[in-house]
């Protein structure tokens, strides 16, 4: 039988179209969020360079860290120290969950981290062979790319463009931000919330429905990001403007991630509240309603040593609490959508409520971004060689304040 005349083409067309309508989309997407990224990128590398300058300075003379009375090590051991050992631990060798008694409680284990971010660590430690130290820092700094997009996509939709970039910046040098380019999961979890919030603002329900999901494998603090979109998703299945089936199965989908970690634990340990008896027992991690941070701030105001001997931590952890209130009314004053302000509260009630170190209150308010949309809007009346040079100086600084003092005087 002969080929039909041009029958190759005819095939080859569909392809050919798609091929094309995904390079378009390609070059959209680049051209929407290149200077978000880039912009975001160039701050965090104004702060790596002073973090690095100063771990280096540490390390010459001699400096010991306060909270662990060992000296500093190299670069790149200060950034995959404390949590970031756990992460590369199960990514390398995954989770032994169990309950075993000790004389002051429950013995730590790998189970009180959740799985998400060691998943991408070794994804990318299959794809590059770099070693899982290596592969947890790439893989942090890959998310806090897609973070930063991500972001930007949702203050763009608020706030607009200008304002939404400099939200991008502010975010690169917040409080402890340190941990965005480190062994921490932090990177990972904003990263499929701030995608979670932007689908869900813009009525994409299942692809909502999918990042709340996988917001919750990323850490027990992603309930804020499932109930945002699960109230989002209820008023819409009131409202009826997209119909009921994919509010719905986007609101089935949404707490599934968290929920099957929590029962898997549960399982593998013998009693379903498995999880929240190593985070109290082991750990030292409970919901106490602001009691500890409360004590902690006043303590910390009142000039006396909290929890370790070095109180520069708690001191920005203090300033920060001092100005929480008011950035918390100028966000209401913006009158954003439902599911940014149930996102922001149930974040900064879960950083704010929890029995942790103190200082590491900046920490959990991290994914509460959507705080910096008032004073992003604020300054975009600004030029941007003065927004810039504004910019790279707390680029600078944040090396010092969100890098050094919690990775080395502190605990990040």
């Amino acid at each position: 039988m002969e080929a039909t005349p041009g029958g190759d083409a005819l095939a080859d067309a569909p392809s050919g179209r798609d091929s094309r309508r995904i390079r378009f989309e390609l070059r959209a997407a680049w051209h929407r969020f290149a200077p978000a990224v880039g912009l975001y990128t160039f701050v965090k590398a104004t702060g790596f360079v002073t973090f690095f300058a100063l771990v280096q300075y540490a390390r010459d003379h001699g400096q010991v860290s306060r909270s662990s009375r060992e000296p500093v090590l190299r670069f790149f051991d200060v950034l995959g120290s404390w949590d970031g050992v756990w992460y590369a631990m199960v990514a390398a060798h995954g989770y032994h969950p169990a309950l075993v008694p000790t004389a002051t409680g429950v013995q730590q284990n790998s189970a009180a981290f959740f799985p998400l971010y060691p998943a991408l660590i070794r994804i990318v430690h299959t794809c590059t062979g770099l070693g899982y130290p290596g592969s947890a820092l790439l893989a942090s700094i890959l998310a806090s790319l897609v973070a930063a997009a991500g972001i930007y996509a949702v203050a763009h939709t608020l706030i607009g463009h200008k304002a939404a970039l400099i939200c991008v910046a502010l975010w690169a040098v917040f409080p402890s931000s340190g941990v965005e380019w480190s062994g921490y999961s932090e990177s990972t979890l904003i990263a499929v919330a701030s995608w979670c919030l932007y689908f869900t603002l813009r009525r994409r329900w299942l692809l909502g429905g999918l990042f709340a999901l996988l917001s919750g494998l990323g850490r027990p603090t992603a309930f804020a990001v499932v109930a945002a979109y699960g109230v989002a998703a209820i008023v819409e299945l009131v409202r009826r403007r997209d119909g009921r089936v994919r509010p719905l199965v986007g609101l089935l989908m949404a707490p599934a991630g968290v929920l099957g970690f929590l029962l898997w634990v549960g399982l593998r340990m013998g009693r379903l509240d498995g999880y929240s008896v190593l985070e109290r027992k082991g750990w030292g991690q409970y919901i106490d309603f602001g009691a500890w941070t409360a004590k902690g701030y006043l303590r910390t105001a009142m000039g006396q040593p909290f929890w370790h001997d070095s109180p520069q931590e708690d001191l920005i952890a203090i300033l920060l609490l001092t100005a929480l209130p008011m950035l918390i009314i100028l966000l209401i004053r913006m009158r954003p959508p439902v599911a940014v302000l149930v996102y922001v509260v149930l974040f900064v009630a879960a950083g704010l409520c929890s029995h942790q170190n103190f200082g590491n209150v900046s920490r959990y308010l991290l994914p509460a971004f959507p705080l910096l949309l008032p004073v992003a809007a604020g300054l975009r009346r600004l030029s941007w060689p003065v927004l810039l040079s504004c910019l790279v100086i707390a680029g600078f600084a944040s090396g010092w304040y969100a890098g050094y003092i919690p990775f080395v005087l502190g605990v990040p």
